[in-house]
């Protein structure tokens, strides 16, 4: 018989006598086949006890549907295939628990239908049950690439993504030295670190150092946060001269810059009578 293609079926009654007419189903018979094999079956991820797989379904599926899959292994040495799942799953990923480390295991996946199971689709090699390193890497985002500001008393919360495994190991520091936990929190997960300052103060200034290291392997990068505050007045104004009218001024900056340099000041006048204040000139250098 041929996949997918439906046949007419007919039974007849037969006894001494004679054969009886034929009795036909009402709809024509489709003979079951099984599914192709999964496709693409790869590595997801290794560790020193497992061994996790991910694969896509079949190309062909055919009437009979498709139940779930059943993953297999074995040792390196051994032709025993073991079913790494007691129940069919219909997920196109899974991970085999409980093997030994440093051990090397072959990988195979079925498809299952009505029909039975398809040919197994092999993982190419053999798989070494040991942990991969990645070497970490941090990626500041663009927007901290720059000098973070934020005004006194507002919340400070900066999420560094980064890369690593296993076990990361983090550290913190701010102009060099550990940082102070009574008043900067820090989060750490295995995909990013989390600084968060609840109030910000002046104090809260500075270089803050990350460092993120896996074995062998170490990554930095720093983030330069700037607390500012509303500046002082300017100091005393002084008239230097007088001329028809104009007159020439000077003063000192503020002694209080607010933690932020000075790009300007902005100059206005009054009439003495009616004291209205008109700005003469923004932005002045």
């Amino acid at each position: 018989m041929i996949e997918g293609m439906a046949y007419e079926v007919r039974i007849f009654a037969v006894n001494a006598i004679g054969i009886s007419k034929p009795n036909m189903p009402s709809k024509p018979f489709v003979p079951l086949a099984v599914t192709s094999p999964p496709t693409l079956l790869a590595v997801d991820n290794v560790t020193d006890t497992t061994v996790t797989m991910k694969w896509r379904p079949p190309d062909q599926i055919g009437a009979a549907g498709l139940d779930g899959y059943v993953l297999e292994y074995c040792l390196e040495g051994i032709e025993d295939w073991i079913v790494a799942n007691t129940d069919l799953m219909d997920k196109t990923k899974f991970t085999i628990m409980g093997l030994p480390t440093d051990a090397k295991i072959f990988v195979r996946v079925k498809a299952v239908n009505a029909a039975g199971a398809s040919e197994p689709k092999y993982y190419s090699q053999p798989i070494l049950v040991k942990e991969i390193i990645e070497p970490p890497k941090i990626r500041i985002p663009r927007h901290l690439k720059q000098t973070y500001i934020r005004r006194v008393g507002e919340a400070v919360n900066l999420v560094i993504p980064f890369q690593g495994k296993p076990r990361s190991e983090l550290t913190w520091k701010k102009d060099g030295a550990e940082i102070d936990k009574n008043k900067i929190n820090t989060r750490n997960s295995e995909t990013d670190t989390i600084i968060f300052i609840r109030k910000a103060e002046r104090s809260h200034s500075g270089k803050y150092d990350l460092e993120v290291k896996v074995e062998k392997f170490v990554e930095s990068a720093s983030i330069d946060i700037q607390i500012v505050d509303r500046r002082g007045p300017p100091q005393l104004v002084k008239i230097e001269d007088v001329w028809g009218e104009n007159v020439a001024l000077s003063w000192p900056p503020p002694k209080d810059n607010g933690n932020a340099a000075i790009t300007g000041y902005t100059i206005q006048k009054a009439d003495k009578k009616s004291m209205e204040w008109f700005t003469v000139t923004e932005h002045y250098h």
